[in-house]
């Protein structure tokens, strides 16, 4: 019998099968130019974009019809039906209704042609994709964006049937595939079934290196590409989470191979279909705006390679033409439907991320890698010679290493002097290395790899300047990064080599180069090894990597279940919340400053993430953060903290505010008015004990009664004085002190409010002698300056304190 995950993923599969063989391969067929039909890596990794994006859109219009739940299989499979029937015609009617092109396409004759390194690297790539395709099985979602975003908006669509209009954010491509496989592979909630879809986007990724390659090079330079970045070990590690960033990379290279193929030479259907595939990259993640920033530069460089020419420039002007056109459709529709709904078209992470950017030497790291290559390959033999080529590149590398090592081996960011060096030093390598580099056997490959690194370059410098303190953020351009790294090894590690006596050399190279790239998804940095695991519920496995949170989504589900009443929670910034409970309010937005604007609400979560969005509140204005002290109206539930997180639930009775104390201890209570400040009365105290030890502190409340406003901010004197009246311990401090930094103040004190102030009597002071007839004298005093507030007893003046009846005695 298989394991529940195992049979989650695998019910997907007919549900995936549709996606990709009934709706996506007739379309992609029918987009490919007729002598690109027959190509398989291309036709496969089109067909899988092609078939998510045509059911995404079509669930797209489903979930946007108002007041209506037409997210259901029958509306779904209903409309791609039509969508698939369409395509299979019209293939059958372009065929001639023999299907030729299949008949054509003979992969065991392709792979006949294939050299050993090429077959090892296939092989390889087979076992790493097993071995994803088994880690993303048994992983439910658990990284923070696809818990807080994608993965909780399939969740809810599953279950409300269409797509809210208060969600707003990034696009649909991916949530709307995890709701689709719950729907029509379940009918109801699982993460395994969602994230089947995982490693077939990742597998296109892989095809979409190797098409760039293999069709702007060649195909060794294809293959030694996708093995790059299949081997990339970030990749693996990457590759089961449900996030954007693997499905943005296959997007952004399949349209970049597009877009480079009309470059190449001016071309109207790679262009649509560059502009088709760049749609669907913004329909996954609106950084994908970036590639139009890349092909603006790519004109502009062309501009002045035709010396200002419009009409020799012209034809490579249609082509970004024709691109930009055919990304709008799909590229477009949901900014203009959030703009609709008042949203904001899209939403660029908070500021606090901006300063996290790295922005130091190991971000060029992939650059650093093509040039070391490069000047390997094209070092020559002859000592004579190799003496001249390394006068030449000496200067230029060293001041490449020395922008770029301090930061990388001490890491920080760089410095004005670093970058001036770097681009320097990359100065002098070009100088040094053009007359090779522009010669008649390297000029279009040279030439190439300018194209891919210009079209790389403004998501480069976005992400190194503002997005690098994340490797996966860089995803999207790695393919187009290694690609001159994989031209270097492609010319240098020639058929010819993989079949001499280095033969058995180089396979252990690509062996060990490739062996942790291909593992290490089958270690998780919380859990270990996969075969240590001992998780046999998804619950224990979200438990794995967020501890913390997951209590206290255990203590709110103890709370549903006991009680039987849905959740009302008020927890800014706690992003992945919702995403265990999406039919109940989480609000996550709303930044809670007064204990009413609670009001409704039956939890708060208190969390360092939260904490950011009250950055700019003042501790004097933020009544809940005050008010966290006050366990009677927030009645502490859990605190919890993990190696990442920090996290406070409370439970709310606002109402306990107002209710008048019934325990109060005998002679407590005073007998007239004791009113200070004109705002606040004393109404009494409750104490356990009346005898004090220095080993033994005694707690003790005193009640205050607000009858109004407080016109600052005033800390409570509570002194333990002797029979003659002499200090002898001092308590003062504010009412209820939550943390370092926020306390109930004065000021949030509400017109008949009681005021539960808690303390603890200890004997510190080694000069308080045992005996009897110690008493409590309490005053307020205005924090800012130490002025006492008047006290006056039943309308008369009575100074600035206020004696307990109530006596204590000492004991030693």
């Amino acid at each position: 019998m298989l394991p529940y995950w195992i049979n989650s993923t695998l019910a997907a599969t007919p549900g995936l099968l549709w996606m990709f063989v009934g709706v996506g391969l007739p379309w992609a067929l029918l987009l490919l130019p007729r002598a690109d039909r027959r190509q398989a890596a291309l036709v496969a990794a089109l067909t899988l974009a092609t078939g998510p994006a045509l059911l995404t859109a079509w669930m797209f219009v489903l979930g946007s019809v108002p007041n209506a739940a037409l997210l259901r299989t029958e509306w779904i499979l209903g409309g791609s039906a039509a969508l698939a029937l369409a395509g299979w015609g019209l293939v059958w009617r372009v065929f001639g209704g023999q299907f030729s092109v299949f008949r054509q396409a003979r992969p065991a004759l392709w792979l006949k042609t294939l050299v050993f390194d090429e077959k090892l690297i296939m092989a390889l790539i087979v076992v790493a994709l097993a071995i994803r395709w088994l880690n993303v099985a048994y992983w439910p979602h658990m990284a923070y964006d696809e818990m807080w975003v994608y993965g909780y908006q399939g969740r809810l669509y599953t279950l409300v049937g269409n797509i809210p209009a208060h969600i707003g954010y990034y696009p649909q491509f991916l949530p709307l595939q995890f709701s689709y496989l719950q729907i029509v592979s379940m009918g109801g909630i699982d993460d395994h079934a969602a994230r089947a879809v995982l490693p077939y986007l990742h597998l296109g990724s892989i095809l979409a290196a190797y098409v760039l390659g293999a069709r702007l090079f060649n195909r060794r330079t294809g293959f030694y590409a996708a093995a790059i970045w299949a081997f990339y070990p970030h990749v693996g590690e990457w590759s089961r989470f449900g996030d954007l960033e693997i499905p943005l990379a296959f997007l952004f290279t399949l349209a970049a191979a597009f877009f480079l193929l009309a470059w190449r030479a001016p071309n109207r259907r790679y262009a649509l279909l560059a502009g088709f595939v760049l749609g669907i990259a913004l329909w996954t993640k609106p950084t994908a705006g970036a590639f139009v920033w890349g092909v603006l530069l790519l004109l502009a460089a062309d501009l002045l390679r035709v010396r200002l020419s419009w009409r020799a420039w012209l034809p490579r002007f249609g082509v970004a033409f024709w691109t930009g056109l055919a990304c709008i459709p799909l590229g477009g529709v949901w900014y203009v439907r959030n703009v609709l709904l008042g949203h904001a078209p899209l939403v660029l992470p908070e500021g606090f991320w901006l300063t996290q950017a790295a922005r130091s030497g190991s971000e060029f790291g992939w650059l650093l890698l093509a040039g070391a290559a490069l000047l390997l390959y094209l070092a020559p033999h002859e000592r004579q010679a190799l003496f001249g080529y390394l006068r030449r590149t000496i200067p230029g590398v060293a001041l490449v290493l020395l922008a770029v090592l301090p930061s990388l081996l001490f890491p920080r960011r760089m410095l004005l002097l670093e970058y001036a060096a770097l681009a320097a030093g990359a100065a002098l390598l070009w100088w040094a290395l053009r007359p090779r580099l522009l010669a008649a056997a390297q000029r279009e490959d040279t030439q190439k790899s300018g194209w891919l690194l210009l079209l790389a370059l403004p998501y480069f410098v976005t992400w190194f300047y503002s997005y690098s303190y994340h490797y996966r953020l860089s995803f999207a351009i790695v393919p187009l990064l290694i690609m001159p790294t994989a031209l270097v090894l492609a010319r240098w590690l020639t058929p010819e080599r993989w079949l001499g006596a280095g033969r058995r050399g180089l396979t252990l190279a690509l062996l060990a180069l490739a062996f942790w790239g291909i593992v290490n998804p089958l270690y998780d940095r919380h859990a270990g090894w996969m075969w240590d695991y001992a998780m046999p519920t998804d619950f224990l496995r979200y438990e794995s990597g967020n501890w913390a949170l997951m209590r206290i989504v255990f203590a709110l589900q103890e709370f549903k279940r006991v009680f039987g009443l849905p959740l009302n929670v008020a927890a800014p910034g706690v992003q992945r919340l919702p995403f265990f409970f999406p039919l109940d309010v989480i609000d996550i937005e709303d930044v809670p400053t007064r204990l009413e604007d609670l009001r409704g609400r039956n939890h708060y979560v208190y969390s360092f993430e939260g904490e950011r969005m009250y950055r700019g509140v003042h501790p004097l204005v933020n009544e809940v953060a005050g008010a966290r002290a006050l366990n009677y109206v927030m009645i502490s539930s859990s605190t919890l903290a993990d190696n990442d997180f920090l996290y406070e639930l409370y439970y709310l009775d606002l109402d306990a505010r107002y209710r008048a104390p019934a325990a109060l201890t005998p002679g407590c209570t005073p007998d007239a008015e004791v009113l200070f400040g004109g705002f606040a009365l004393f109404y009494g105290c409750a104490v356990e004990t009346q005898t004090l030890r220095p080993d033994a502190p005694v707690p003790i409340t005193l009640y205050w009664h607000s009858i109004a406003r407080a016109d600052a901010d005033y800390m409570i004197a509570v002194h333990l004085v002797d029979a003659e009246g002499s200090v002898r311990e001092v308590y003062d401090g504010p009412v209820a002190r939550a943390d370092d930094r926020y306390y109930y103040s004065t000021l949030f004190w509400a017109p008949a409010e009681y005021v539960q102030d808690r303390r603890t009597l200890s004997i510190s002071n080694p000069d308080t002698a045992a005996g009897a007839g110690y008493r409590l004298v309490i005053a307020m005093y205005r924090l800012s300056d130490g002025a006492r507030v008047p006290v006056t007893i039943d309308g008369a003046a009575a100074g600035d304190s206020y004696t307990l009846e109530v006596s204590f005695v000492v004991e030693r």
